[in-house]
C-alpha cells in the first residue's frame, strides 16, 4: 500500500521545467543591471526598513515637486555582509556614504534622507540616465510630437540628457517640462552656427535664463 502511495505521489510530481538557452542568456544579461540608487543596511536596522521604504518615497516626490526631476527607484537592501548597525548609499553600485548608524529610527531616517538628497544633487550625472531621459522625451511627445521630432534632428538623446543635468546643476527646475523643451528647440533652431546648435552645453546656458 506504502508502495503504492509513494508511485502515486511520484506520478503527481510537477517536472522541474528547464529554462531555454534564449531565457539562459537573458538571466545573465539581467544580472548585469546595477542599480542606479541603492541603500544598504547591517541586521540592526531591518526592523526600519518599511519605514525607511516610506520615506524614501516621500522624498522621491518632494524631489519631483521642487526639481522636476523624477529620481528612479532606489533599492533598500538588508546586507548581511555589512556590520549589523552599518549603513551604506550607492550609487550604480559604488559606496558613496557609509555610517554606522545608532539603531533609532528618527537617528536612522535623518542619517539615510539627508545624504541621499546631498548624494542625489552630486552625483545627478550618473543618476540621471538615458533611460530617464527618454521618459522625459515620451511625456512631452504625447503633447507636441513635432516638437520632439524638431529638437531630435539636432540634439540626440545623449545631447538632451546633458542640457537636463546641467540645468539641475544650475538649481533650476524642469518641472515644466513642455517648455524646456520648447526653449530646447527655440535655442537650437534659432542659432546660426551649425556646430553650436549640437552643443548642449551652450543650449542649456540659454534656457536656463528663461527658467525661474
Amino acid at each position: 500500500m506504502i508502495e503504492k502511495l509513494k508511485t502515486l505521489l511520484q506520478i503527481k510530481k510537477p517536472k522541474e521545467v528547464q529554462k531555454s538557452l534564449n531565457e539562459k542568456i537573458s538571466d545573465l544579461f539581467e544580472s548585469l543591471e546595477v542599480d542606479a540608487l541603492a541603500v544598504s543596511f547591517g541586521d540592526d536596522i531591518i526592523e526600519f526598513a518599511p519605514s525607511i521604504v516610506s520615506c524614501i518615497g516621500k522624498f522621491r516626490n518632494a524631489m519631483k515637486e521642487k526639481s522636476g526631476f523624477i529620481i528612479p527607484p532606489v533599492r533598500v537592501i538588508n546586507d548581511r555582509s555589512l556590520q549589523e548597525n552599518e549603513i551604506q548609499i550607492l550609487v550604480r553600485g559604488h559606496v558613496v556614504f557609509q555610517d554606522f548608524a545608532i539603531p533609532k529610527k528618527d537617528y536612522i531616517l535623518e542619517a539615510v534622507l539627508n545624504n541621499l538628497a546631498k548624494i542625489t544633487t552630486k552625483n545627478i550625472s550618473e543618476i540621471f540616465t538615458n533611460e530617464v531621459t527618454e521618459k522625459y522625451i515620451d511625456l512631452v511627445q504625447k503633447n507636441n510630437s513635432w516638437l520632439i521630432w524638431n529638437i531630435m534632428r539636432i540634439v540626440p538623446v545623449t545631447g538632451i540628457k546633458l542640457i537636463l543635468v546641467d540645468i539641475l546643476k544650475a538649481g533650476k527646475s524642469i518641472k515644466d517640462i513642455v517648455f524646456v523643451f520648447e526653449k530646447i528647440c527655440e535655442y537650437a533652431s534659432d542659432n546660426k552656427d551649425f556646430m553650436s546648435t549640437k552643443d548642449p552645453y551652450k543650449i542649456a546656458e540659454c534656457v536656463k535664463k528663461d527658467l525661474v
